[in-house]
C-alpha cells in the first residue's frame, strides 16, 4: 500500500486482489467420524458427526492466541497483519512468525469526550456485561436464530448461572464500581429467572410452549442485571449530545462491533467499530488520533456490516450508523464533510429499500424499481450432478448444522424449519424496519409487501418514496436540509469515473486525464485520413456519451447523406 494506492477490503476497488495468492486447502487435525448424542425439544437422538483426532495441520504456517475474538478479516501491510477484534480492538501480528507485535483498544466513552475515570469504569462495566452476562433473550424464543428453550436445559443453566457464576460476576461490577448498588439487582435477576423457569415448566405441561416462547409473556426483570449496568454507563458518562454508544451489539455477540476491517496507507493503519469510535495508528502502534461520530439509533441495526475507505486523503465511513455517511481528515480526524441523507437512483430492490427506508427523504426516478420487501431463502442441491459426472464429494462437518448450506445434500426436516423460521423473523424485521421511519407515509404496509417491486411513480402515489428525482435532486435537498447554498458545497464522485483513455488503457479506476493529453489525442485523430477520422471522432463521441450514461438506445445502421 501507499497514500496513493490503499488497501482494505476492497483490494484495488473493484474486489478483486491482483498479485494475491490464496490458500486453497487448510485444515488443522485427522477427521475422524463419530456417533454424537444430542437432545432435541426433549428427545435424545444420535447423528454422525465429525471430530479431529490430533493437531496435523495443512496449509497453516503459524497460529496466534488473540486477545479477544473477531468476525472480520486481517489486511497484510509489508510485513505485518492488522485485524479488529472484539468490540474495540485494533491488532497487529508480524505476518512472518504470527507473534503478537501490539493490541490496542478504542474506548467509546474517553473518545466521546466523558471523564477519563468515569470512561474507564465504564468501559469495564460494558466489558462485563458483554462477556459475562449471558444473553437469557436468545433462551427465550427473542433471537432470530433460536427456539425457547426446554424447562429441564435452562434449569441447567439457572443452576450454573445463580450458583457459582452470579457471585463472581457481582464481586466484578463491585470491584469496577463499588457505587453501584448490585447485590440487589442480582437478586432481582436471580428470582426473575426462577419465576421464568416456572412458567415454561407450567407451558410446557398445559402444551403452550411453542416456538416463540411463553403465551402471556415473560417475568419483567429477566434482563435486569444487564439493563442496569446498561443504565449505569449512561449515568457515568453523560456525554454532549443526544446520541449515546451502542451497548448492545447487533445480532448479539454473533456479529459484534468490529466487522469493519481496517485500511491502511503503507504509512497508518485505520479502524472502525461499531459504536461509532474510529482510530488512526502508527504501523508501530502508536494513536495519531481519535473521533467519535454521533449515530442514529433508529435503522441503524445492521450498519456494523460497512467497512471504512480511504479515498484523497479521507477517511470515509458510516460510524455504526446507516443515516450518515462521513468523511474525516485522514491526517488529522477532523470532519471534513457529511452526507445526511440518501438517494435512491436506479434500483431500490430487497436490501437497498431496506437502507434507503430510514432516510429522512427518498427519491426515486420514475423508472425505477422500488420495494421488494421480503425474503426468499433456498439453495441448490448438485449431489445428483456430481454422481452423473462421476464426481465423489464428501462433507467435513463438525456440529449437527455445519452442513446446512452443503450443495451436495438437501436439508433436513429440521433444517428447513430452522431455515424457514429464520426467513418469517427476517421479514418481520424488515416491515418493523421500514415502518420505524415511514408509519406516517405508508397507510398498509401489506399493499407493498410480500416482495412486491413498484415502478417509482406507482412507489411515490403508495408513500414508499417522498420525491420523484435523481442523484442531483437528492444533493440539493441534503444541502437545503444542511442550510448551504449552491456554491458553498463541493461534490465528490469517489471513485472517479473513468475516462474515455481509461476506456482504451484498460484501467480498473479513473486517472482525471488531464485535459491537455486529451487535446493531444485529438491533434493525432486530425492527421489521420478522411473516412478514419470521421469513424474515429464518432467512436469517440459514443464513449463519451457512454461515460454519462451507460445504457443507450442506438440505430443499427447510420445514415450519411452525399
Amino acid at each position: 500500500p501507499s497514500p496513493e494506492r490503499t488497501i482494505g477490503l476492497r483490494g484495488d476497488g473493484n474486489g478483486h486482489f491482483p498479485g494475491a495468492t490464496f490458500v486453497g486447502e487448510f485444515w488443522e487435525g485427522t477427521p475422524l467420524q463419530i456417533d454424537q448424542a444430542y437432545t432435541d425439544r426433549g428427545q435424545e437422538k444420535k447423528a454422525k458427526a465429525w471430530d479431529f483426532t490430533d493437531t496435523t495441520a495443512q496449509g497453516i504456517v503459524w497460529k496466534t492466541k488473540l486477545p479477544t475474538w473477531a468476525n472480520t478479516q486481517p489486511i497484510v501491510v509489508g510485513d505485518r497483519v492488522f485485524m479488529t477484534g472484539e468490540p474495540d480492538w485494533l491488532i497487529c501480528c508480524d505476518a512472518r512468525t504470527g507473534k503478537l507485535l501490539w493490541a490496542e483498544r478504542a474506548n467509546v466513552w474517553q473518545i466521546a469526550g466523558a471523564d477519563p475515570a468515569a470512561a474507564t469504569t465504564a468501559h469495564r462495566l460494558f466489558d462485563i456485561a458483554r462477556e459475562a452476562v449471558p444473553q437469557f433473550w436468545a433462551m427465550m424464543s427473542s433471537s432470530t436464530m433460536s427456539h425457547v428453550m426446554e424447562p429441564e436445559r435452562f434449569k441447567s443453566i439457572l443452576d450454573a448461572f445463580t450458583g457459582p457464576v452470579l457471585p463472581r460476576i457481582v464481586a466484578a461490577l463491585k470491584a469496577a464500581d463499588p457505587q453501584g448498588g448490585w447485590d440487589d439487582v442480582a437478586a432481582k435477576q436471580a428470582a426473575a429467572l426462577v419465576e421464568y423457569h416456572r412458567l415454561l415448566v407450567e407451558a410446557k405441561a398445559a402444551g403452550t410452549l411453542g416456538p416463540k416462547g411463553l403465551d402471556h409473556g415473560k417475568p419483567r426483570d429477566v434482563e435486569i442485571l444487564k439493563s442496569t449496568i446498561h443504565k449505569r454507563i449512561q449515568a457515568l458518562c453523560k456525554l454532549p449530545g443526544t446520541k449515546q454508544p451502542k451497548l448492545d451489539p447487533p445480532w448479539g455477540n454473533l456479529v459484534g462491533f468490529a466487522v469493519p476491517v481496517p485500511v491502511s496507507d503503507g504509512e497508518r493503519v485505520y479502524a472502525s467499530f461499531g459504536q461509532g469510535q474510529s482510530v488512526a495508528y502508527t504501523l508501530d502502534g502508536k494513536r495519531v488520533w481519535a473521533a467519535y461520530v454521533e449515530q442514529e439509533q433508529d435503522g441503524s441495526r445492521m450498519s456494523h456490516a460497512q467497512s471504512p475507505r480511504l479515498a484523497e486523503g479521507v477517511f470515509v465511513d458510516m460510524h455504526g450508523g446507516t443515516a450518515t455517511i462521513t468523511g474525516l481528515d485522514a491526517a488529522t480526524g477532523k470532519k471534513v464533510w457529511e452526507a445526511p441523507t440518501r438517494g435512491e437512483f436506479e434500483f431500490g430492490k430487497g436490501g437497498g429499500y431496506y437502507v434507503a427506508s430510514a432516510g429522512q427523504q427518498i427519491f426515486a426516478d420514475e423508472t425505477a424499481l422500488v420495494g421488494s420487501i421480503g425474503v426468499v431463502g433456498g439453495k441448490f442441491v448438485l449431489g445428483g450432478l456430481y454422481e452423473m459426472l462421476g464426481l465423489t464429494t464428501t462433507d467435513f462437518n463438525r456440529g449437527r448444522n455445519a452442513d446446512l448450506f452443503s450443495s451436495s445434500k438437501p436439508w433436513t426436516d429440521q433444517q428447513r424449519r430452522m431455515i424457514t423460521q429464520w426467513m418469517r423473523q427476517t421479514y418481520d424485521q424488515f416491515i418493523d424496519r421500514v415502518m420505524q421511519q415511514r408509519r406516517f407515509r405508508i397507510r398498509e404496509i401489506d399493499q407493498v409487501a410480500r416482495g412486491r417491486v413498484f415502478i417509482g411513480r406507482e412507489a411515490l402515489r403508495l408513500g414508499m418514496v417522498d420525491q420523484i428525482g435523481g442523484l442531483a435532486d437528492a444533493v440539493a435537498w441534503a444541502a437545503d436540509a444542511c442550510s448551504l447554498e449552491t456554491g458553498q458545497y463541493e461534490i465528490r464522485v469517489m471513485p472517479q469515473p473513468r475516462t474515455l483513455l481509461d476506456l482504451l488503457q484498460g484501467s480498473g479506476v479513473g486517472t482525471a486525464t488531464p485535459q491537455r493529453a486529451v487535446s493531444a489525442e485529438f491533434a493525432a485523430i486530425q492527421a489521420l485520413p478522411g473516412p478514419a477520422r470521421t469513424l474515429i471522432k464518432r467512436q469517440l463521441l459514443m464513449g463519451r456519451m457512454l461515460e454519462q450514461r451507460p445504457i443507450m438506445l442506438v440505430s443499427p445502421y447510420s445514415v450519411r447523406v452525399k
